[in-house]
This record gives C-alpha cells, sequence and structure tokens, in this order.
C-alpha cells in the first residue's frame, strides 16, 4: 500500500511540483540516517540528503511507475553518499570516535556505546547495519539499494556484526 500512495505522489508531483515536497516529508528522515551511517557528521550527512532529493527531484520523469520507489530513493541516496566518499577520498578521514548523539532516554550509556562502536566500522558496513535494523530493509532491498547481490548483502551484514560485536568488547 506504501508503493501505492509513493505512485501517487510521483503522479502528483510530476503534474505539480509542489507535492514533492509530501515526498520530502515522507522520506527526509529516513535519507538522512542513511546518509549520517556513511559519514556519521550532521552536516555531510544534511548536504547529502539534500542532494538526493534535488537528484530524485530532476529525474521523477525517469522512475516507472510501479517499482519500489522508497528502494529506488534509497539507492540514489546510497549511489550519492559512495560518489562523496570516492571524491573526498584524501580529504575526508573517518573520526575513530565521531561525535556521539544518543537517542534513548532508556540507557543512554549502552546506546552511546552501540554508537561508538557502529562508528568505528566501514562506511559499507555501517550502512548495511543501518539499513537492515534502522530502515528495516528486507536483504533484497538492501541488494537493490546497494546494487550487490544477496549473497554478498548476507556476507557482509555478518562481518558487520561480527566487527560490531567485537568493538562492543
Amino acid at each position: 500500500m506504501d508503493e501505492r500512495k509513493d505512485d501517487e505522489l510521483v503522479i502528483l508531483s510530476r503534474k505539480d511540483k509542489e507535492n514533492f515536497a509530501r515526498i520530502v516529508n515522507r522520506y527526509k528522515n529516513r535519507v538522512y540516517n542513511i546518509a549520517y551511517n556513511y559519514f556519521y557528521d550532521y552536516d555531510e550527512a544534511n548536504d547529502c540528503a539534500q542532494e538526493a532529493f534535488v537528484k530524485v527531484y530532476k529525474s521523477l520523469s525517469s522512475y516507472k511507475l510501479g517499482t519500489n520507489f522508497k528502494a529506488w530513493l534509497f539507492r540514489i541516496t546510497h549511489n550519492l553518499c559512495i560518489d562523496r566518499i570516492r571524491k573526498k577520498k584524501k580529504e575526508i578521514r573517518l573520526e575513530d570516535n565521531p561525535e556521539i548523539i544518543p537517542y534513548s532516554e532508556d540507557d543512554p550509556d549502552i546506546k552511546l556505546s552501540l554508537e561508538e562502536a557502529v562508528g568505528k566500522l566501514s562506511p559499507e558496513y555501517r550502512a548495511i547495519i543501518g539499513l537492515r535494523y534502522q530502515e528495516d530493509l528486507s536483504y533484497e532491498e538492501i541488494s537493490k539499494v546497494m546494487n550487490i547481490p544477496i549473497g554478498t548483502v548476507k556476507t557482509w551484514l555478518f562481518r558487520a556484526k561480527g566487527a560490531l560485536k567485537k568493538n562492543l568488547q
């Protein structure tokens, strides 16, 4: 049903660009979270999320109705993040201890430790952890978003969880 609503919004946005704000409002937090999982930097993630929506806006006419809009949007976001990393590879040094923003009042110490451990993972592993556990995407959806085979999704997820466990010890 969500896909049908997304397609309806795409159709409306193609006719009247003011409706695009509804797409942005629906997905802005999720797109930001995907970007944040790559960079662990608020400004970089925000810039990448904005760039993703600009690209989606310009590409609405090429979106094929009936396919998974969410996966298409997340794929664009993923590609932009990878492109930014490649362009800035010499400039960007991911910090060993990224800025941590706790998002749970229940047990901030555990959340802080978990975010520190995730922050030590490679950008690909952080992204795959975020797509699976924050965005609750299936292996198939992650495969489409990251443009990797399902077997690679499973392998990277397994390795990311192993590295995460090691970082938590």
